[in-house]
């Protein structure tokens, strides 16, 4: 027996084809859905039939997204602030800015830098506008270094 299509009996237009397609499916789904309805009839027991669900059926199960939708997940909720750790992540800065302005405000700290770099003393013993400049140069490292560290 032959299985294959003969050229004359191809279609010329494609769309007479799917149409035709179409039609021998619906007829073939008419054909089982009667043939399930006898065999029920003919049948009381027996396994259950298998629902027939046609093209149009599958696609209407399928449930229609929103993509204007926002989903992203609400942000996380941490512990509450105690009222100390609020003082202390507000005070922090200011207080590292206290002690190294006491610490680099100490007459031993100009001595020690008169001492090494002559450069930077004035008469009588005091710094000049050069060492003053160079002590906040060096304590504004100090304090980006301490505030990196103390988080």
């Amino acid at each position: 027996m032959q299985m294959s299509t003969p050229i004359e009996k191809i279609p010329d237009d494609p769309r007479a084809s799917a149409d035709e397609d179409a039609e021998l499916v619906q007829s073939i789904m008419a054909d089982l859905k009667s043939q399930e309805m006898s065999d029920t009839a003919s049948s009381v027991e027996g396994p259950p039939a298998v629902p027939v669900y046609s093209a149009d059926d599958m696609y209407d199960s399928q449930q229609d997204y929103d993509d204007d939708v926002d989903v992203t997940p609400p942000p996380a909720i941490g512990p509450s602030r105690t009222l100390w750790r609020s003082l202390w992540l507000e005070a922090k800065e200011p207080i590292i800015v206290l002690l190294l302005s006491t610490l680099f405000g100490l007459p031993l700290v100009d001595r020690i830098l008169t001492r090494y770099m002559p450069r930077f003393s004035a008469d009588g013993g005091t710094l000049n506008t050069i060492g003053v400049i160079c002590k906040a140069i060096v304590v504004t490292i100090f304090f980006f270094m301490l505030k990196k560290f103390v988080r």
